[in-house]
């Protein structure tokens, strides 16, 4: 219980790295670099709201976790045709700037408090609404078969 606020969280803000059209699965060891300390300085500016402020050791552990993972999936759903269209990546923003009053006013938040411009964000929401897809696919839940994912490439 005590991990799943912050897991909850991570999954709202960290619909991680990835840019509109193509996911942006850093290659290199210094783009690799670049993009998580991108991602925890989004992720600690999130948090610097709380009362309690996770140690940035255990937020850069996670967007490492978090990038592992979305390799993974994204191999997955390449290999199966497993696609996410430009429309449901707008109507899931639409779904999330309800309360905003419109959309604009939405991104222009997200911006304004973490950093993330609009064409980031939609790809973050593109990696969180593919991750839904996979998890669908699988037919159990997207941690479960991720941990069994990691174990078969340890083997081979």
């Amino acid at each position: 219980m005590r991990f799943l606020f912050p897991t909850l969280i991570l999954l709202a803000i960290g619909i991680a790295i990835f840019s509109k059209m193509q996911p942006n699965v850093p290659t290199s060891k210094d783009n690799a670099s670049s993009e998580v300390t991108k991602e925890v300085e989004y992720k600690l500016k999130f948090y610097s709201g709380l009362a309690q402020k996770p140690d940035p050791k255990t937020v850069e552990e996670e967007v490492r976790n978090r990038i592992t993972q979305d390799k993974l999936v994204l191999a997955y759903a390449d290999k199966r045709g497993i696609t996410v269209s430009d429309n449901e990546v707008e109507k899931r923003l639409e779904e999330l700037s309800r309360g905003a009053g419109s959309k604009e006013k939405y991104l222009n938040d997200i911006k304004e408090r973490y950093g993330i411009d609009k064409d980031a964000y939609l790809g973050k929401l593109r990696i969180e609404l593919l991750r839904q897809k996979v998890e669908e696919y699988v037919k159990k839940p997207l941690i479960e078969w991720l941990l069994e994912e990691k174990k078969m490439k340890l083997k081979y």
